[in-house]
């Protein structure tokens, strides 16, 4: 079976004044990665098995994206950058038509990175902490 080349990203964050309201980036992102898990507490009893057993727990996810730097992103970044309330984003990994699969949730910025260096090209890193759950649909 054959793999799917992502050759479209759809990536949209909501910014500082209007946590809700999707602005799209996805003509500045490089590269994207997101995590998802899920806590796994103990629940061992005594007069067990002689194996731990664990228990499904608490779920959390992150997305590190890395962005071309452009003036107008940098200002939106640094806006949300410490910004009391999460904000939205949606995530569709094979772009925005109708059909295709999307992941949508809230998130805070934990970390901004502008690395410079001579001869290369200038990016932002980002980190975001998710905050609730990943919603899975389709556009």
């Amino acid at each position: 079976m054959a793999g799917k080349v992502a050759k479209l990203l759809d990536f949209r964050l909501g910014s500082n004044g209007t946590p809700t309201t999707l602005v799209d980036v996805s003509n500045k992102v490089s590269d994207i990665k997101t995590n998802r898990g899920a806590d796994t507490p103990e629940v061992t009893a005594f007069n067990g098995s002689g194996a731990k057993d664990y228990a499904a727990g608490l779920t959390e996810g992150s997305l590190s994206v890395e962005f071309f730097y452009d003036a107008t992103l940098d200002t939106h970044l640094n806006g949300v950058l410490g910004y009391d309330t999460p904000i939205n984003f949606q995530l569709g990994g094979l772009g925005p038509a109708t059909g295709n699969p999307k992941k949508t949730g809230t998130c805070i910025l934990k970390k901004l990175d502008d690395p410079r260096k001579v001869g290369d090209v200038m990016k932002l890193s980002a980190e975001f902490q998710v905050s609730g759950p990943i919603t899975s649909g389709t556009y």
